[in-house]
């Protein structure tokens, strides 16, 4: 059974992309000590499938303001749906985050990570046949089983000891993230650029697929340890059932989380809420108001990840 991993604790409820997490936080985390060679190796599997993650994600970023304008025409009806389209991912995600943290739990990192790569790929197979905004809208329906980030924060929790080690890592995730968020809008403006809203879905469906598979180079379970990552046989139904019944009952296990991290959740609530309304009313600004083009908006969405990464590594030096 997989223990919950320290910075994403009591989190299962309010669970977020890092797109915008990581443009505010960036990589502030000084070097440390690296991890065994076993752990390294996994390590640097685990990044790599967020950066891939987050490129896949950031391509479509500078060009779905375009796409809406195309499937519904400019205007006031344009910004309406792409507001209620930015709205609609987060709401998938934020249901979908509540069991997921369960699932992985009991299912593991590995399949957690398959089921989240394979749904992104049906995601954007979806928005690279999207000639209508209802089909667009349906696109965002997988956003509930794509918690990647989660299962990358999850795993990383597990394979390095508590303490710096891991607070390292987990930093580093967040710099994995950023490198791919300055890559994908950057691509995806250049792809776009000649009116072709689909191709970067496209490429975006060989990406999440190409992750599928290097998920299978991850183990199936992690020793109880935590501190080195092994293939071990899938727990026997008898061994799952008697794991089941030493937990709590599910109400307070929800009270224990609430208690310890309510104040924290609900400071992420209102800073997220935030975040997304400027992130939404910030490309269409760029896009109506000062004519940005599909190539411009993915500059300047990269150039936002980098400046992120840059100043908050200075600051919180």
């Amino acid at each position: 059974v997989w223990a919950r991993p320290s910075s994403a604790k009591g989190r299962r409820g309010i669970n977020r992309d890092p797109s915008l997490e990581a443009m505010s936080v960036g990589s502030a985390v000084e070097p440390a000590a690296a991890a065994p060679t076993g752990d390294h190796r996994q390590l640097l599997l685990i990044y790599a499938l967020i950066v891939l993650y987050a490129v896949n994600q950031t391509l479509q970023g500078p060009l779905e303001p375009f796409l809406v304008d195309k499937l519904v025409g400019k205007g006031d009806a344009s910004s309406i749906a792409y507001g209620r389209l930015h709205s609609l991912f987060e709401a998938v995600q934020t249901v979908g985050s509540i069991a997921f943290g369960s699932f992985i739990d009991k299912r593991g990192v590995r399949t957690g990570l398959i089921v989240c790569f394979l749904a992104s790929a049906a995601s954007y197979a979806l928005l690279s046949q999207a000639t209508s905004i209802w089909m667009l809208y349906l696109s965002k329906v997988p956003g509930v089983a794509i918690h990647s980030y989660m299962c990358a924060q999850t795993a990383v929790s597990q394979i390095t000891p508590e303490g710096e080690g891991r607070i390292v890592a987990l930093g580093r995730l967040i710099t994995a993230y950023t490198v791919g968020g300055i890559v994908g809008p950057v691509v995806g403006g250049r792809l776009g650029a000649n009116g072709d809203y689909y191709t970067s879905a496209k490429v975006a469906v060989v990406g999440s697929l190409v992750a599928t598979g290097l998920c299978f180079l991850m183990p199936v379970r992690v020793a109880s340890d935590a501190r080195s990552l092994v293939a071990v046989a899938p727990a026997s139904a008898a061994e799952l059932t008697t794991a089941k019944r030493s937990l709590p009952p599910l109400h307070e296990r929800w009270r224990s989380i609430f208690a310890l991290t309510g104040l924290l959740m609900l400071t992420r609530l209102i800073a997220n809420t935030s975040n997304s309304m400027v992130y939404a009313a910030r490309s269409l600004v760029l896009k109506n108001d000062m004519g940005f083009s599909q190539a411009d908006l993915g500059i300047y969405i990269s150039c936002m990840f980098a400046w992120g990464a840059v100043s908050n590594g200075l600051l919180l030096k």
